[in-house]
């Protein structure tokens, strides 16, 4: 027998939200719709999804590929795909599509009969395969990965990385005295979140995404420190105290999340008050 088996897929979308916000909520998904299944719901995870959003992605047009689509997640005979354009019923919001195109790519798959046969010795063998399989899984070595490598170039193509700092042989000051003193000489209410992103930040407390190694991961804390007493040194120099509650704001928002997201504010903080450009659409931050 012969016949064809989903080994990817590729969406290619026109279309984009009101321009602000940038909340990630409005986009477009596709979902496989099983043969004599229900409809999935929006809670359940699409097969693909373009998300809408200015900061990470300006441009109207998206395109997004899966590849190595196999086993059970794959589309099987008899299924569908349904995509669907998402907008939140927020006030003012909007999401407009004008073309879609969806790509399947295919394996032929044939069956052969084999004309050769085993040799009557193979279970002989299947010992020592196992044995040879095990040895190899016995190593944690091969069993982890370092967190901190994920999505750096993607990140990087985005912009969403601050130029690396090398800090090693700087002294850098602890943020949490420095947060104190400005939050009680400006008498501005300082969030919760924010005094424990600095915290961990002058403790080195291990965050998803950090390197694992001390060294590194020192020095990726150090230069963020760097950059937010570069920010509070810029706000203090040019007159630009008001703009201390907004940046505090930010920070508590990141301060649960990864340090790609710490990255990501600290760094359009700095370039909020400063004017320059080292991180990502700091101009328009909400």
């Amino acid at each position: 027998g012969c016949g064809l088996c989903v080994s990817g897929i590729e969406l290619e979308v026109t279309g984009m939200d009101q321009g602000w916000g940038n909340s990630g909520d409005s986009g477009v998904v596709v979902h496989v719709l099983r043969a004599g299944g229900d409809v999935p719901g929006w809670e359940e995870k699409p097969l693909l999804r373009v998300t809408f959003d200015h900061n990470r992605h300006p441009s109207p047009n998206h395109r997004l590929r899966l590849d190595n689509l196999f086993g059970p997640l794959a589309p099987q005979p008899g299924d569908r795909l349904q995509v669907s354009l998402l907008c939140p019923t927020y006030p003012g919001w909007s999401s407009h599509v004008e073309e879609v195109t969806v790509r399947l790519r295919c394996l032929v798959v044939r069956e052969e009969l084999l004309q050769s046969s085993l040799p009557e010795d193979w279970q002989a063998y299947s010992g020592a395969a196992f044995d040879r399989l095990w040895e190899g899984l016995r190593s944690d070595a091969s069993l982890t990965i370092d967190i901190s490598h994920l999505s750096l170039r993607g990140q990087a193509q985005q912009d969403a990385l601050i130029e690396t700092i090398f800090t090693d042989g700087l002294e850098i000051k602890p943020l949490l005295p420095r947060l104190a003193e400005l939050v009680s000489r400006r008498r501005v209410k300082c969030p919760k979140n924010t005094t424990e992103l600095f915290r961990k930040l002058d403790e080195y407390t291990p965050v998803a995404g950090a390197p694992q190694d001390e060294r590194h991961k020192k020095n990726r804390y150090d230069a963020l420190r760097l950059v937010i007493h570069r920010t509070f040194d810029a706000m203090e120099a040019e007159g630009k105290a008001d703009m201390l509650e907004p940046v505090l704001l930010h920070y508590a928002e990141a301060a649960t999340e990864c340090i790609y997201r710490w990255i990501r504010e600290i760094g359009n903080m700095h370039d909020l008050v400063t004017g320059e450009a080292t991180g990502v659409d700091a101009r328009t931050a909400e």
